[in-house]
């Protein structure tokens, strides 16, 4: 399999034109954004999942209604066919954490949507 799925520095090795400013980077976690947010707009918010659900995992740990507050969630997950990218069986989102996979899949309460690992390289 190969290791550097996404390049070795993870972003396809794309050469940085300046380098990223800090001054961006906000004092709020990724997870309390996450609960903020469908808080404050109930029903508004698609969640787009493109990495491990670690983050999503423990939001719905935290808030139990966070999982019904979402419009609808779109996973980029899993595999049909039994073929992975982070060994000859896995997926690496899920691979990654299954755990909070498991978590996720089991307490979301919007309308979900996992999308595979061969339809992402079907459309590449």
């Amino acid at each position: 399999m190969c290791r550097s799925y996404h390049g070795e520095d993870g972003f396809g090795n794309c050469p940085y034109i300046e380098e990223p400013d800090v001054g961006l980077l906000e004092e709020e976690t990724a997870i309390d954004a996450m609960i903020r947010l469908p808080k404050a707009h109930p029903g508004e918010i698609t969640l787009m999942c493109i990495g491990p659900l670690t983050n999503l995992a423990t939001a719905l740990k935290i808030d139990q209604y966070f999982g019904c507050r979402l419009r609808d969630c779109y996973i980029m997950g899993g595999n049909y066919y039994g073929r992975g990218n982070a060994t000859v069986s896995a997926e690496f989102n899920f691979y990654a954490n299954p755990e909070a996979a498991f978590v996720a899949l089991a307490h979301l309460r919007c309308p979900t949507t996992l999308v595979g690992l061969r339809k992402c390289h079907s459309m590449a």
